[in-house]
């Protein structure tokens, strides 16, 4: 049994967020092989920069008994710790390469704190070679980072107990998520029955089509989710 603690960062802590559900199973497997974990979780009433310094004071606190500190690279919350801590940067595809790979505008400075993150950390990981791939379009990097997948829940077999659809589609509705892709489906396939599956948003704008129904993905079970239709589509 090791008696250190291994540290994730999560400056989302949304229930829609890639990040959240990473910390979430990854502190699962974690504990489950007896390393001790610690998630601090920005809070819905701090900015980043307050999360930032309550980031610094939580870890000085407990210095001596740190594994590692593993945050993404978004947002560059570890940007406050000093280089002698062991920090690990994952590359889960920040704000700031999304809004590249997209065409829209970021703010530099975000890039340039982003950045010398990725150059001062320990350890790098990557989820996919696709995504470290992604992130040079973005970032430079002194290595090359581990590569391993994100963990996933435990595997239950599908049962299609509440089919409604054909096909659904889960995922929030920017061009990064191919949005682009599931209207052409949509357009093509006018006899297939499509739901969409994603948070509330005020530009869905799909009610006008007769073969599409939207359902706010953060009240439904995953069970109900994949049980609406025979095909799912995951960005």
């Amino acid at each position: 049994m090791n008696n250190g603690i291994y540290i994730f960062i999560d400056p989302f802590h949304r229930k829609d967020s890639g990040v959240s559900t990473y910390t979430k199973l990854s502190v699962k497997i974690l504990e489950e092989n007896f390393i001790k974990t610690l998630v601090i979780k920005i809070k819905s009433n701090e900015s980043i920069e307050q999360f930032k310094i309550r980031v610094l004071s939580e870890i000085d606190r407990i210095s001596q008994l740190i594994l590692c500190i593993e945050a993404p690279e978004s947002l560059a919350s570890t940007s406050l710790l000093p280089s002698s801590y062991p920090i690990h940067i994952r590359l889960h595809c920040s704000r700031s390469l999304g809004a590249v790979v997209q065409g829209n505008t970021y703010n530099a400075s975000d890039v340039e704190k982003e950045q010398a993150e990725i150059l001062r950390a320990k350890y790098i990981s990557s989820p996919s070679w696709a995504a470290y791939f992604a992130s040079l379009a973005l970032f430079k990097f002194a290595r090359t980072p581990l590569c391993y997948p994100n963990p996933s829940p435990a595997y239950e077999k599908r049962r299609i107990e509440h089919r409604r659809h054909d096909v659904i589609f889960v995922g929030r509705l920017h061009k990064l998520k191919g949005i682009e892709y599931l209207n052409n489906l949509i357009k093509c396939l006018p006899h297939i029955s499509f739901g969409i599956i994603a948070p509330r948003d005020k530009e869905w704008g799909y009610a006008k089509n007769k073969n599409v129904t939207c359902y706010d993905g953060l009240n439904l079970n995953k069970k109900i989710i994949y049980g609406l239709a025979d095909i799912v589509i995951v960005p």
